[in-house]
């Protein structure tokens, strides 16, 4: 029997990290709900249970699920990001860690892009755990389609990073998921573009009350 690979979301109880679980969970993926509070990482993976039974939802403190799973998703706010890669440096050391997050807060309706330690949130992941495979990807995607599993997904996934068998893995992931398409975006250096530009998009969804996301279209 071959072992499930095991995905863990750091910060897995907000929105973004709940879609990601249920639309990664509807595949051949063991899915690890990571959280400072364990009984919030508890009370979520039950929830995904009844979202989708047929789904493999287990849970942890984000310490336990960086040790435990094979690839680790980052879905937590940009203010505690620095805190909790520094925590987690020994955990993530030669795994895959894609970085979701954006420098980007909403005080009042207003989008303003705050200031990185490194040019990007992803370098700085990088900087952080130095010996981790940092992977740049799912920025553009609204967190609110995502949690709504039933609904079709539309858009593409930027991906940068320096590894290319990290980006490779991440490319597989993507594919995982109906209706969403890998992009490759070059080295992590790239990944400040869709981190930024998430803020444009907030402003479109915030302005016309929709949900935006971002497709790359060949001109002929």
């Amino acid at each position: 029997m071959v072992e499930k690979i095991k995905i863990g979301l750091i910060g897995g109880t907000g929105n973004e990290g709940k879609g990601l679980a249920i639309r990664l969970g509807k595949n051949d993926f063991e899915i690890y709900i990571g959280s400072r509070n364990q009984e919030k990482a508890h009370l979520t993976s039950e929830v995904l249970k009844k979202e989708y039974p047929k789904g493999i939802f287990k849970y942890g403190n984000n310490e336990e699920i960086a040790r435990i799973c094979d690839i680790l998703i980052l879905t937590i706010p940009f203010a505690n990001h620095k805190e909790i890669l520094q925590k987690l440096e020994s955990f993530l050391i030669n795994k895959i860690v894609i970085d979701t997050v954006c420098p980007i807060s909403v005080p009042k309706g207003k989008v303003k892009l705050l200031a990185t330690e490194y040019d990007s949130v992803a370098e700085s992941a990088q900087n952080y755990c130095p010996e981790s495979k940092i992977v740049g990807a799912f920025h553009n995607i609204s967190a609110s389609e995502l949690l709504s599993s039933k609904r079709k997904l539309k858009g593409d996934v930027i991906v940068c990073s320096d590894d290319n068998q990290a980006k490779e893995t991440v490319f597989k992931l993507i594919h995982s998921i109906k209706d969403l398409r890998p992009i490759d975006g070059g080295p992590l250096k790239n990944s400040r573009y869709p981190e930024q530009f998430t803020g444009m998009l907030i402003s479109l969804n915030i302005k016309y009350k929709v949900n935006t996301s971002l497709l790359i279209e060949e001109i002929p």
